[in-house]
C-alpha cells in the first residue's frame, strides 16, 4: 500500500534535511527494500555499495578479491561519509559499513538509522547459493555467524529496529515507514543508543 501524496508532503517536511540509513547483516534486505522505502516516503534513493562500484570502477567483491577487507573498508568509509552528506534520502550500507565509528558518528547529525533484524537461519537460507564474494569465501552459515558476533553490539545502536522475519521488501518497507513517520528530526548531540524504538 503506497502513501497519499498528502502523507507523502508530510513525511517530507518531517526530513527536508535527514536520512534514513538501512543497516543490518548481509541477506537482511537493504538493497531490496531501500528504493521501495523511498518510493513510499517520496525521498531520493543511495545503495552505497553500487557508488563504491561507480567509484572504484570495481565491485567492492573484487576490491576484497584483490586487496583485501581492510582496503575495501578504506573506500567504504570514503563512500558512504560522503552520501551521508547528502540529505533527504533513504541510504543503503552495505553490512559492515556500520562498524566504522565515523559512520556512525556522520549519521547521529542527520539520519535515522534502521536496524532490519532478521533470524539467523533466515539469513543462512537466504545467503546460500549467493554468488557474492564475500560468500564464497567463507560459506553462508560462517559467514552469518561471524557478522552477527562481530556487530550486534553495533547493529544494536540503531534507532529503530524492525523485525522482518518472513517479510517481504514491500512488508519491510511497510514496517518502516510506519516506524519513522512520527520521528521527530534527531539532533546533532544525539546518543546512538538513546530513543530507539521497536516494531
Amino acid at each position: 500500500m503506497c502513501e497519499s501524496g498528502q502523507d507523502q508532503i508530510a513525511v517530507r517536511l518531517r526530513f527536508p534535511d535527514q536520512n534514513i540509513i538501512l543497516i543490518g547483516p548481509s541477506g537482511a534486505g537493504k538493497t531490496a527494500t531501500a528504493p521501495i522505502l523511498s518510493q513510499m516516503l517520496g525521498l531520493g534513493f543511495c545503495d552505497t555499495d553500487e557508488l563504491i562500484t561507480t567509484v572504484a570502477g570495481i565491485t567492492g567483491g573484487e576490491i576484497i578479491s584483490r586487496w583485501g577487507i581492510s582496503h575495501f573498508r578504506e573506500i567504504e568509509e570514503l563512500v558512504v561519509r560522503a552520501a551521508l552528506a547528502v540529505n533527504g534520502r533513504v541510504v543503503a550500507i552495505g553490512a559492515g559499513a556500520w562498524t566504522i565509528p565515523s559512520v556512525r558518528t556522520a549519521a547521529r547529525h542527520n539520519c535515522i538509522s534502521v536496524l532490519l533484524q532478521v533470524p539467523r537461519d533466515e539469513l543462512v537460507r537466504r545467503l546460500t547459493g549467493s554468488d557474492r564474494v564475500i560468500v564464497k569465501m567463507h560459506g553462508a552459515a560462517q559467514l552469518v555467524d561471524q557478522q552477527l558476533a562481530a556487530r550486534s553490539q553495533h547493529y544494536g545502536m540503531a534507532d529503530v529496529v524492525i523485525d522482518c522475519a518472513d517479510l517481504s521488501p514491500q512488508q519491510i518497507a511497510e514496517r518502516v515507514r510506519t516506524a519513522v513517520k512520527g520521528l521527530a528530526r534527531k539532533p546533532a548531540n544525539k546518543s546512538p543508543s538513546s530513543g530507539k524504538e521497536k516494531s
